[in-house]
């Protein structure tokens, strides 16, 4: 960015190496924070019970057996 508004190089606003370190380690801590939230997530979810949705359902309309086809008389 310093470069761009004419300035001596980036050099200049992050110092010789800063903008290397600060971006190294702001990709370190948000790989960690990604690795742990996603074992955590994984551990949770082993953990809950099985059930599935449909079981807590309960059946409310009854069903009727389907109604006897009428015969037409032939011609």
């Amino acid at each position: 960015m310093g470069a761009s508004l004419g300035s001596a190089g980036s050099q200049a606003m992050f110092g010789s190496s800063g903008a290397g370190n600060f971006l190294t380690k702001l990709t370190t801590v948000a790989a960690i924070t990604f690795m742990v939230t996603s074992l955590s997530l994984a551990v949770m979810s082993s953990k809950q019970d099985q059930d599935s949705v449909i079981n807590e359902v309960e059946e409310t309309t009854e069903q009727s057996p389907p109604a006897a086809k009428e015969e037409l008389p032939k011609e």
